[in-house]
Order: C-alpha cells, then sequence, then structure tokens
C-alpha cells in the first residue's frame, strides 16, 4: 500500500472502531472497498461481514465493490494469519477462524495450539489452586472450632486427655496447611512463567525479564 492509503487505513479504521459494523452516509459514499476489505481480513473478520456494509450502504444508494473489496480482504487475512496472531488467540481461549489461506494454515493452526496448550494448563493450574484455597478455608475452620472446643461451658479448660486429643489434631491441620500453601506458591509460580511465555520462530519458549 502506499503512504497516502496507509494514513487513509488508520483513518477508517478509526471510524470502524467507532461505528462497529456500520457505515454512516458519510463512509458509504467515499469509500475506498479495498481499504475496507484490508481493515476487515486484518482484524480477522470472515469475508461475509461485506454484507453488513452492503445492508448499511443500502440505504443510501451505494453498492459495495465486491471485487476491490476482495482484494483488500485477500490481503489483510495474510496480515492477520500470522503465527503470533494464532497463539494470542490460543493462550487467551478464543476460538481460531478458519480463514487463512492453505499456505498459512497449518502454521497458524500450529501456534494457536501451543497458544492453547498454555491457556488450558492455566486454566487447569487455577481450578487446582482454587480448590487448595478451599482445603485451606475448610482447615482454618476446623482449627477454629478445635480451638474452641478447649474450654468448657463455664469457661473452664476440658479434660486433659480430650485437650491432648484437640492440640494433637490442630497440630496436624496445621502441618497440612503448610504443605497445602506451599504447593499453592509452587503453582502460582507456574502460573506466572506460563503468563510470561511467548512464540518464537514457531516454538514456545520462556521470556526472561
Amino acid at each position: 500500500m502506499s503512504g497516502h492509503t496507509i494514513r487513509r487505513f488508520f483513518v477508517l479504521s478509526a471510524a470502524l472502531a467507532a461505528g462497529c459494523s456500520s457505515m454512516n452516509q458519510q463512509e458509504c459514499m467515499t469509500a475506498d472497498w479495498q481499504l475496507i476489505g484490508y481493515e476487515d481480513g486484518s482484524r480477522g473478520y470472515a469475508s461475509s461481514r461485506i454484507s453488513n456494509h452492503r445492508k448499511a450502504c443500502a440505504d443510501h444508494g451505494v453498492t459495495p465493490d465486491l471485487t476491490a473489496y476482495k482484494a483488500g480482504y485477500d490481503e489483510g487475512v495474510r496480515n492477520y494469519c500470522m503465527p503470533e496472531t494464532a497463539y494470542t488467540l490460543g493462550r487467551s481461549g478464543r476460538a481460531m477462524p478458519s480463514i487463512c489461506p492453505a499456505d498459512m494454515a497449518n502454521a497458524f493452526q500450529m501456534a494457536y495450539d501451543e497458544g492453547r496448550a498454555v491457556y488450558t494448563e492455566r486454566q487447569s493450574l487455577q481450578s487446582r489452586i482454587n480448590g487448595i484455597n478451599d482445603d485451606i478455608a475448610d482447615i482454618d475452620q476446623q482449627i477454629e472450632l478445635l480451638e474452641a472446643s478447649k474450654v468448657g461451658p463455664d469457661g473452664e479448660l476440658i479434660a486433659k486427655a480430650e485437650l491432648d486429643a484437640a492440640n494433637k489434631l490442630i497440630t496436624r491441620l496445621q502441618l497440612e496447611k503448610a504443605e497445602l500453601e506451599e504447593s499453592r506458591e509452587q503453582m502460582q509460580r507456574q502460573m506466572q512463567e506460563l503468563g510470561s511465555r511467548t512464540l518464537t520462530a514457531g516454538t514456545m519458549t520462556s521470556v526472561t525479564h
């Protein structure tokens, strides 16, 4: 694209972002359909998006130039169908659009799968962390009840045997809680490592900061 076209591309991008899928009369009357196609393709929209523009501009007596739109769209899609884009989609848990040309589809799919694997692992770790948090809350509640049980209804201490049993159980629960907290910390570190993982030359690597 020429410098003039690129400048118009960014102006149009802002206009489309503000107006979502519709176009007003001025946009329809002055539309550069190749540029609009490029914008839609670069954003990963399906080619059927032209139907939204067709409906919006029909009210103003304007018919999109489908040939120009397709030329721009095909160029925009190639800009979109990069491994970095696929990886970002996968790791965010978003669906992968089926719009990439055959010569780019394989690499796009592989990068998406890598990103999706990170997403799945993060989800699994978060689920396990949530479970540990629930277990720790249960232990805290049990300890609280055991501490309360050390004192009788009139404020006196319970029998020594019962007191020893309560203290022993409290100690065991505290050790179990410490182990759970250590496991949680390890999982949180794994989450941070996954958060810094990125795609480089078709493989996943960790970014060092």
